[in-house]
């Protein structure tokens, strides 16, 4: 097959377990990829095609799953029409569409047309992908971006309150407008600005998940999952993902910002680490008890609703 076609998905090749397994390997590693609720370029799409974006499981892979900044693409075709090049050592993201075509009783291929008028023809559908290569992969083209998206997010009083009169100042440092991370090295916070997420909500959603990372340092509460950074996927990491996901959920219930689909996402992301962790519900009580201990550190023991 030639990088210029599209390829067809037998039986030996599994969509939903190529997905699957992408999305356990970015668990392991530490990442939730349904999690994120920020973006700088808005949803993934073809460079020339902007006003199209992907959708289906193409924008999870493209946008969530795919590791750039700028989640535009181009097919190989598009690339050398353009006169560019991909850059030695690139790895190639799929495409996934489905093809349908039509047959009569005898087998014979007609078209749609024909086949809404016979009451016994058939319709197929088959899986197939092409490959594209995101722009961060391609030399030799002078691409030209829109700013970056920014939404008009407020500011939240409650949670704005409650992380100023935290007894102990954190170090927030907006150095990479693409991720959302605690560095326990330097002890310092990384939160994109509130005006590139979803909503507000979801912008003080992250900064409390990060802040109970913060509270695990060993000079706060000491928690196995912070203190040694190298255990990505392991019992004690997943642990502390809980434990900060669920002080994320206290959180916005104290600053009164738990609303359905927020909560939803983070009863997702729960649930994911649960699974990472072979579903030990005992897990959940220890996270929860961890979990109380981060939002005391936090608030200065005064957990009451704002």
């Amino acid at each position: 097959m030639s990088s210029t076609q599209t390829e067809k998905l037998g039986t030996s090749i599994d969509l939903y377990q190529i997905v699957t397994d992408r999305i356990i390997d970015l668990l392991e590693k530490g990442t939730s990829p349904w999690r994120r609720t920020w973006g700088q370029y808005g949803l993934a799409r073809n460079y020339y095609g902007k006003d199209v974006p992907y959708t289906g499981i193409n924008m999870v892979m493209l946008n969530l799953v795919a590791p750039y900044q700028i989640p535009y693409y181009l097919t190989w075709k598009q690339i050398q029409e353009a006169g560019g090049q991909v850059i030695k050592g690139s790895k190639a993201e799929w495409v996934y569409f489905y093809k349908v075509y039509y047959k009569d009783a005898d087998g014979k291929p007609i078209s749609k047309e024909e086949a809404e008028n016979q009451n016994d023809s058939k319709k197929v559908s088959f899986l197939k992908r092409f490959k594209v290569f995101n722009v961060e992969c391609i030399a030799g083209i002078e691409f030209q971006f829109p700013e970056n998206l920014n939404r008009d997010n407020n500011t939240i009083a409650n949670c704005e309150e409650l992380i100023g009169s935290m007894p102990e100042k954190p170090v927030f440092k907006n150095v990479d407008g693409n991720e959302a991370y605690y560095d326990p090295t330097n002890d310092v916070l990384n939160v994109p600005n509130i005006s590139q997420f979803e909503n507000s909500e979801a912008f003080y959603s992250t900064t409390f998940h990060e802040l109970a990372h913060w509270t695990g340092h060993k000079k706060r509460l000491a928690r196995p999952g912070i203190i040694d950074a190298n255990n990505f996927g392991s019992e004690p990491y997943g642990l502390e993902e809980l434990v900060a996901e669920m002080s994320a959920c206290y959180l916005c219930a104290i600053t009164g910002i738990d609303r359905e689909g927020l909560m939803q996402n983070n009863a997702a992301y729960i649930q994911g680490w649960l699974k990472t962790l072979r579903e030990d519900n005992r897990l959940v009580f220890k996270a929860a008890a961890a979990a109380q201990k981060a939002v005391d550190y936090i608030t200065g023991g005064k957990v009451t609703a704002m």
